[in-house]
């Protein structure tokens, strides 16, 4: 894929949580942002119990209300279990945090890593998915750019 354009800010390499997060964050607050994913979404991943502390980054993204209408398990408590199977009391969120983050989500993570790049793009990051980063382009010790392979057509 042979791509000269200058205008980008940002280089997002994948579009897992991490890359999503930070394209969606970042094209919010104004900055050209390109993401490359080398697979198409949805693709296969074991789901996800996310944690309280996700609020503020899903609400920073412009994400939030998303997941509120989305059909994710909500989750209201965690509960451990040690090495002989011993169940300790469950913690409830709400216990420590007297706001509404006191409840998150159990995600599918196929469906979740979807939604979160499409998200980037509609925050306005421009999304390759099926685009490989071959090599970072350096001029000195300042990169400039980026070798991408893509998958499709």
């Amino acid at each position: 894929m042979e791509t000269n354009n200058n205008s980008f800010d940002v280089i997002v390499i994948g579009g897992g949580p991490a890359g999503s997060t930070i394209g969606s964050i970042l094209a919010r607050e104004g900055r050209q942002v390109v993401l490359f994913e080398k697979e198409e979404f949805p693709r296969h991943h074991i789901g996800e119990s996310l944690m309280t502390d996700t609020y503020w980054t899903f609400q920073r993204m412009g994400l939030l209300e998303k997941l509120k209408a989305s059909p994710f398990v909500r989750k209201y408590s965690v509960q451990f279990a040690n090495a002989a199977g011993k169940e300790s009391r469950p913690f409830y969120f709400f216990e420590a945090i007297h706001h509404e983050s006191a409840v998150t989500w159990q995600v599918t993570r196929a469906v979740f890593d979807k939604m979160l790049i499409e998200h980037a793009a509609e925050q306005g990051a421009t999304v390759h998915q099926g685009s490989a980063v071959i090599q970072v382009l350096f001029e000195g010790d300042r990169a400039v750019g980026v070798e991408v392979q893509s998958f499709t057509p």
